[in-house]
């Protein structure tokens, strides 16, 4: 099994994950993959994150509190979380997604373009605190 380290840690950007398995398969892993792939900084911060229970707490993503105030029935359009059993992320069709995007980012609320993704009406929303979460919702419902 792989899995994100970083962003269930709020280290997003550090590009940190982490595998379970027998060791054959872990062998086999650290026979493909690229030296060097999880730098000093990452390493350093996941280990930190490991050791500090107040940051799970505070963290959104790791307890998936979050996902409470943003699920489907919270959106007047149609939403489609991840596929992961836990989203840390909404998949939401906007219309004149980049218009509300540059709008809620004024707000102080960054969310994705979903273009990026090949879906232009849309926008990636990322689970975040609950205050955040719900002055998401209440700016979307402002449109």
């Amino acid at each position: 099994m792989l899995r994100t380290f970083s962003k269930i840690a709020a280290l997003a950007g550090l590009r940190v994950g982490y595998a379970i398995g027998s060791a054959e398969s872990i062998d086999r892993l650290n026979r493909v993959r690229a030296p060097y792939n999880v730098n000093r900084l990452g390493q350093v911060a996941a280990l930190a994150a490991l050791d500090d229970p107040a940051h799970w707490e505070q963290h959104p993503a790791g307890g998936h509190r979050g996902a409470r105030v943003l699920s489907p029935r919270s959106w007047r359009g149609g939403a489609a979380p991840s596929r992961r059993r836990r989203p840390t992320s909404f998949l939401v069709k906007v219309p004149g997604a980049t218009a509300v995007r540059e709008r809620l980012l004024r707000a102080g609320l960054a969310v994705r373009d979903g273009a990026a993704l090949g879906f232009s009406d849309h926008l990636r929303i990322a689970i975040g605190t609950r205050d955040t979460n719900t002055r998401l919702l209440r700016a979307l419902d402002r449109q």
